[in-house]
């Protein structure tokens, strides 16, 4: 599906986090802004 849209939902690359809190709470971040930058036409 990703191939397709052309783009992942989270960046590649190593992050590295604090806690598993902070990883989820920046994944979440990364998916929801991924997805609406493409379909945005602002």
């Amino acid at each position: 599906m990703n191939r397709l849209r052309g783009k992942s939902l989270v960046p590649k690359g190593i992050y590295r986090f604090s806690s598993h809190e902070d990883a989820e709470a920046w994944m979440m971040k990364q998916i929801a802004v991924n997805h609406v930058r493409p379909s945005s036409k602002i």
